[in-house]
């Protein structure tokens, strides 16, 4: 099970809410995630940390939903002991606390080219239209929860969010919180691949030698990034390595939560001013253009462009948010595709079965339809 990306904002000022959106599965087709997976989502309250490293969480146990996928409907287990049963693809009325899940259109969009130039290259790439997750489709978990619902220390001051999913045994197979830190932030040529270390951990905790690793990585990348351009750098790349270190999320609840202000804490922080904005993620922001700004420029306040300005389709302006999901040939001929590049990041003998399965999926469309048109042809001469 991978989690494909993690979205937190605010909504309705005068009847305050908590989104939560949790996305999984890459070119997801038609099967559900498994129901021996399940799919948490960590709060913690977090305070400026006074040594330069960003935040620090505190150390009172998570607030943890866990939500489990079964064949007709969701499951999701809040800290209270109430248990949240709903079918799929329901949209429930608005109630202190409401779930939906289901098979939706994925919000997010890159120039995969484009980024693969980048990361190979020694110069910033010109940008050009093209997007990657186009007609894909992700499983989507929605929580949204009034804020009343939520402990006091969670509802009045910065929040920590991450993701994660485990088996029954516990063991963590994949974890998200803050955007493209495995697949990019940390990704470098030529060196060890620190993803499968950092996905085997626990949502809004990393082990301390790994952190360390971790920030070393993020420090050289930094300086890598940086040469791309010859604009000067925005802030201390030390403290940025530090903060990014730390895979989570934050938003500030008590304040409003406009689109385009992801990393807005970590800046107003970075940059010692008080933040004007909630932080976390929406769903309508070009989170690609935000992070390479990060990694380049030292502020998500100058992007860089790749090309990629809108998703297959717009997110929904109330709940679930996340729209429909895309359908027809051209749906399934970028799930399989998608499938395929996905199996190539799969290590051992699975993934050159993965990639076989996907092939001949592939080619039985285009044969059928190379013999049909091969005997019309006959049939003409």
């Amino acid at each position: 099970m991978d989690l494909t990306d993690l979205y937190s904002f605010t909504t309705d000022e005068n009847d305050p809410k908590l989104v939560l959106i949790l996305n999984a599965v890459t070119a997801a087709m038609a099967k559900l995630p498994s129901p021996e997976a399940y799919f948490n989502i960590l709060l913690a309250a977090a305070d400026e940390n006074p040594d330069a490293s960003g935040y620090q969480l505190s150390t009172e146990t998570p607030y943890q939903i866990s939500c489990i996928w079964l064949n007709e409907q969701i499951s999701c287990q809040f800290p209270s002991g109430r248990l949240l049963e709903v079918a799929l693809d329901e949209i429930t009325p608005p109630s202190a606390i409401r779930v939906f899940a289901g098979l939706r259109s994925d919000p997010f969009y890159l120039n995969g080219r484009w980024a693969i130039e980048l990361q190979s290259g020694s110069v910033i790439p010109p940008a050009f239209s093209s997007n990657s997750i186009e007609n894909l489709n992700v499983y989507g978990i929605v929580i949204e929860i009034d804020l009343d619902e939520l402990p006091d220390t969670l509802n009045e001051g910065v929040v920590a969010i991450g993701a994660e999913v485990m088996n029954s045994a516990g063991i963590v197979s994949d974890r998200v919180g803050r955007p493209e830190i495995a697949n990019i932030a940390i990704q470098a040529t030529g060196a060890d691949d620190l993803r499968n270390a950092l996905n085997a951990q626990r949502a809004l905790e990393v082990a301390p030698d790994l952190r360390d690793i971790l920030e070393i990585r993020l420090r050289q990348n930094l300086d890598r990034y940086d040469n791309l351009s010859p604009s000067a750098f925005s802030n201390s790349k030390d403290n940025l390595a530090r903060i990014l270190a730390d895979d989570y999320l934050l938003i500030d609840t008590r304040l409003p939560c406009n689109e385009g202000k992801y990393f807005e804490l970590e800046m107003a922080y970075l940059e010692a001013r008080p933040p004007e904005n909630c932080g976390g993620r929406g769903l309508n922001e070009d989170i690609i253009d935000a992070v390479y700004g990060l990694l380049i420029n030292g502020t998500v306040n100058e992007p860089v462009p790749d090309g990629a300005d809108a998703p297959t389709v717009a997110p929904l302006n109330e709940f679930p948010y996340l729209a429909p999901p895309n359908t027809g040939m051209k749906a399934w001929f970028a799930a399989v595709t998608g499938r395929t590049l996905a199996a190539l990041s799969v290590e051992g003998p699975r993934r050159i079965l993965i990639l076989a399965f996907a092939v001949m999926i592939i080619l039985i469309p285009v044969l059928i339809l190379g013999k049909f048109a091969a005997r019309k042809f006959r049939s003409k001469a």
